[in-house]
């Protein structure tokens, strides 16, 4: 109808919208809207007054609209033709109500609006737009909400196993910890020294992490829409999060190797 692009928010590149007159079956010329994608096959650019065939049918088109997605928010690149109902009208119509009214009080009002128009006129499968955007992104949203549950269990492993790693190798290097220190090694010398074999160990596993997701970022392209599945803040912010967090895992370690007593320690063995 000639206010539905209005209703959904789709604006116009070229040309005009439909109008009343264009709902004139028997008197009005067939007229078509195209989006920008369909636009682009026209060699010149300009496909505002150009014919199409459609269903059988010569086509004036006389309006160009950016590309909208009509059916899913990710990968919904068809392009688009959109004709007058009345001149290419269906037996089933979906009714678009664009209001700032809470959807609880207004599809009663709408309900009783159409009842006025055509009693005998059924209205079912009423939702919102945000249900609708819900329902399309479920299987993408429950995918990625796993993704992040074992983004964490693996965050959580691998802070674990650094702290592990760089405690076990404290222990058998105690001795030789005891011996810097005896020798006149500051605390800050010892901690820097354990620290440091910490984070070569985390960022030499952040680098194979980064190789695997760049491998793997071609896969994950349907999962993610408005953003690039090798997104660089993504690939920036997630390596240096994880860098600090192993950092802070080597803390305890190195704090207990930097206050280790060299006599004692030498004592011992």
């Amino acid at each position: 109808s000639p206010d539905y692009f209005t209703t959904m928010g789709i604006e116009l590149v070229a040309g005009r919208f439909f109008t009343p007159d264009d709902d004139e079956r028997e008197a009005a010329p067939f007229v078509a809207i195209i989006d920008q994608k369909l636009a682009r096959h026209w060699l010149d650019g300009n496909a505002v007054g150009r014919q199409i065939s459609h269903l059988g049918e010569e086509w004036t088109v006389v309006g160009v609209v950016r590309h909208a997605r009509i059916e899913q928010v990710y990968e919904d690149d068809r392009p688009q033709i959109y004709a007058p109902h009345a001149q290419l009208p269906f037996r089933a119509m979906t009714l678009v109500v664009n209001s700032s009214i809470d959807p609880t009080v207004l599809v009663p009002m709408v309900r009783a609006v159409v009842k006025e128009i055509d009693s005998n006129q059924p209205i079912a499968n009423v939702r919102t737009m945000t249900g609708l955007v819900s329902e399309s992104t479920a299987k993408q949203r429950f995918s990625a909400t796993l993704m992040t549950v074992f983004a964490f269990a693996g965050s959580l492993l691998a802070v674990l196993g650094v702290y592990g790693v760089l405690s076990y190798s404290v222990s058998s290097r105690s001795r030789e910890i005891g011996i810097r220190r005896a020798l006149g090694a500051q605390e800050s010398g010892v901690l820097r020294l354990v620290i440091r074999q910490g984070l070569l160990m985390t960022a030499a596993g952040i680098a194979v992490g980064l190789a695997g997701a760049f491998a793997l970022s071609r896969a994950m392209s349907g999962m993610v829409f408005e953003i690039s599945s090798a997104d660089p803040l993504t690939f920036v912010l997630v390596p240096l999060g994880l860098f600090v967090i192993a950092g802070v895992a080597c803390l305890l370690p190195a704090r207990k190797a930097s206050r280790l007593d060299p006599l004692a320690v030498l004592r011992t063995e």
